[in-house]
């Protein structure tokens, strides 16, 4: 049996990134999303917009360096500018 929480904690995929940002993107389109689950969706998109650029980022870094260049700096998540609960 697998254990999915052995080792260090898996970043999601881009392409899983990609798909909820869609998903958030159908949802804010729609007529019937009151203000504040607009904000939460708003708020999620904009974590998920910087995992994604440092996934890229870091992708970017590496090939960098195995062309020659310098070691790449490991990737760590961004929490998005207002991330901690404020009333």
């Amino acid at each position: 049996m697998a254990d999915s929480t052995a080792g260090s904690t898996e970043r999601p995929r881009l392409s899983a990134l990609f798909q909820r940002l869609d998903e958030i993107l159908t949802q804010l389109d729609r007529e019937d999303v009151d203000l504040e689950e607009q904000m939460a969706l708003y708020r999620e998109a904009c974590g998920h917009l910087a995992t994604a650029r440092g996934i890229l980022d870091e992708a970017q870094a590496e090939i960098e360096f195995l062309m020659g260049g310098e070691a790449p700096a490991p990737f760590t998540p961004e929490q998005p500018d207002g991330a901690s609960d404020t009333a």
